[in-house]
């Protein structure tokens, strides 16, 4: 069985880079999306419009995807030799694009439904067909494979802008869906293994870094696509890992970093005149530590901390001896990273068997 260590030598990767990335995520430093939240669209307008498999690949996919790259590249001839296969009945939905060597083209295998979504995941896998070809059957570090995947995804969003309007609406709510998914469930997931680089590896963790790295890239032109895909084994040169990593060191925090635990001082008196301007103000912060203090005593108060020992959010809960059960009255995060907060929650949320409030780099 495969780690997070192994998965993490495969890449080149260091565990402190990967957690930077994620607390930069955490805080709004990296973009997800293209568009802001207000231009997203409420429907999905298009649902409707879509017809067969292969017009849909020969209409959007193929010419969008060839845009990308220069023209004398071959890449629109590469997709035009693309075979398709649809899921057997009975088998579990995985879309995947399967490499059959150099004689054959790879095959992608997935479900068509004439749904939006099944049109970017005809692009994504489109990608994976590409990337196999131009690096010569040379195998890719999972990561920048699905960064090379969702990069295809956003040359469909770009491509069908210009050409399809009513369409675009609909694969823009796609991706904002998806998003939930791919950086709020997978990424937590990833974040609580590089705490214990002894958990097992899922394929599902490579998704919110090749998220997060093919939205930096697409935004800021910074990189040909024709080295990328053909790059093979190399290609994690190619990602922004340490650029993202980067950000984390200039965030602007809201709190200064919490102090080391001291039976003499009281980890409140740190935080006590924090913005406490005038006497209304330091009578709300007074009643609101009071408060806090409770949850400290009663061992009900859970404060996420980044890597470097600042709090990233705050939970509180209300335990109830007669049946065991226990009531959420407090969930703040000011930088986001909400479901994050959510999860370390519910396994911190049991009888206090501990006298730890905190620690590094994990809830207290």
């Amino acid at each position: 069985m495969f780690t997070i260590s192994d998965w993490l030598a495969l890449h080149d990767l260091q565990a402190s880079a990967l957690r930077n990335v994620l607390t930069a995520h955490y805080m709004g430093e990296l973009k997800d999306h293209l568009l802001e939240a207000e231009e997203l669209p409420a429907t999905k307008t298009a649902a409707a419009r879509l017809r067969s498999q292969e017009e849909c690949f020969k209409t959007y996919v193929v010419p969008a995807l060839a845009a990308g790259f220069p023209e004398n590249s071959g890449v629109a001839k590469i997709l035009q030799c693309s075979e398709f296969k649809s899921l057997t009945e009975g088998q579990v939905y995985r879309p995947q694009t399967v490499d059959r060597g150099s004689v054959l083209p790879p095959v992608i295998v997935m479900d068509w439904r004439t749904r939006p979504e099944d049109l970017m995941c005809l692009a994504h896998e489109a990608a994976h067909t590409l990337q196999i070809i131009l690096s010569g059957h040379d195998t890719m570090p999972p990561i920048a494979r699905e960064t090379c995947a969702f990069i295809a995804e956003l040359l469909l969003l770009r491509f069908v802008q210009k050409n399809d309007p009513a369409l675009h609406l609909a694969l823009e709510q796609v991706w904002a869906e998806e998003n939930a998914a791919y950086l709020l469930g997978n990424l937590d997931s990833l974040a609580d293994g590089l705490l214990n680089l002894n958990t097992p590896y899922h394929y599902y963790m490579n998704y919110p870094l090749a998220r997060l790295s093919a939205v930096r890239l697409f935004a800021s032109d910074s990189i040909s696509l024709i080295d990328l895909f053909s790059s093979g084994v190399s290609a994690m040169k190619h990602l922004p890992i340490e650029e993202m990593a980067a950000q984390a060191a200039k965030l602007n925090y809201y709190f200064p970093k919490l102090p080391e635990p001291n039976k003499n001082t009281s980890k409140l008196d740190f935080y006590r005149d924090i913005e406490a301007n005038n006497n209304q103000e330091r009578s709300k912060l007074q009643g609101y530590y009071t408060t806090l203090q409770a949850h400290l005593f009663a061992e009900t108060v859970l404060i996420w901390l980044s890597e470097n020992q600042r709090p990233m959010g705050c939970a509180t809960w209300a335990r109830r001896y007669i049946d065991n059960t226990s009531e959420v009255t407090q969930l703040t995060t000011p930088f986001g990273g909400h479901v994050r907060l959510q999860r370390l929650l519910d396994k911190k949320r049991k009888p206090a068997n501990s006298n730890d409030l905190h620690g590094r780099g994990e809830p207290a």
